[in-house]
């Protein structure tokens, strides 16, 4: 009688995977405008903020350099920029926490109208690790054109985002080519509008917005994928 031999070879392998990332998701967004002359301007968030979320404000108002833009505790300003004493455009952030209500409050230096739009985002690094990276330019002319803007870090799934700030009644804008969802809010001065893409590259130059002849600020916006790794696995493999 053959003796009969059972091998069993148990291999327990504990894998530290490399990070991986998918595009940050818009989980939801808002608009909104002010078109009377404050100086308190009551900016609306997205509905179903939760806790983990990063939260993105654009904000257009009027008089340039002139209006100085402060935002509420918790937020922070990552770009600035303005054509003269014309056209202005701001983008803060916040990481959420959950204790958001359906708006805050933005203050300008002087009594000026102002358009805005706002975002929450899923699956977006902490901007304790990464800030959204921003590049702009200003012009005087239809069609504003968002620049290019490399990232740091090369190639990943970014959520980009094109944004203009336009000193004219601009209710008719269409997005750049590629970019979708735009969100627009227009007064007799100023209006504004973003949209956004998905895209995995090293850098990004949008076209331009369909805008009408006046003065314009505009923002390229990347946000970063979460870089944080899923759950180290374990496999288990039986052989007989």
């Amino acid at each position: 009688m053959r003796t009969k031999r059972l091998l069993s070879i148990v291999l327990l392998v504990l894998l530290a995977l490399p990070a991986w990332a998918a595009f940050p998701v818009i989980e939801g967004s808002n608009s909104s405008r002010e078109t009377g002359i404050p100086t308190e301007h009551t900016v609306a968030l997205p509905a179903g903020i939760v806790s983990g979320e990063l939260l993105l404000v654009f904000f257009s108002t009027a008089s340039g350099t002139s209006n100085a833009v402060t935002w509420p505790s918790g937020w922070t300003e990552y770009f600035e920029v303005n054509q003269g004493t014309n056209a202005k455009l701001n983008g803060a952030y916040r990481q959420a926490d959950g204790t958001e209500g359906a708006s805050i409050t933005v203050t300008t230096s002087l009594g000026r109208r102002s358009a805005h739009s706002s975002y929450r985002i899923s699956g977006a690094e902490d901007p304790a690790t990464q800030v959204p990276e921003s590049s702009t330019a200003t012009g005087l002319s239809t069609d504003g054109d968002p620049p290019s803007l490399t990232p740091t870090g090369g190639s990943k799934d970014y959520l980009w985002f094109a944004a203009i700030g336009i000193s004219a009644d601009d209710s008719a804008m269409g997005a750049p080519t590629n970019y979708a969802n735009l969100l627009n809010q227009a007064t007799a001065n100023p209006s504004l509008g973003s949209a956004d893409r998905s895209l995995n590259a090293a850098s990004e130059d949008p076209g331009t917005f369909t805008s009408i002849n006046a003065s314009w600020a505009v923002a390229t916006v990347a946000v970063h994928p979460s870089g944080a790794p899923p759950a180290a696995v374990r496999r288990k493999v039986v052989v007989y």
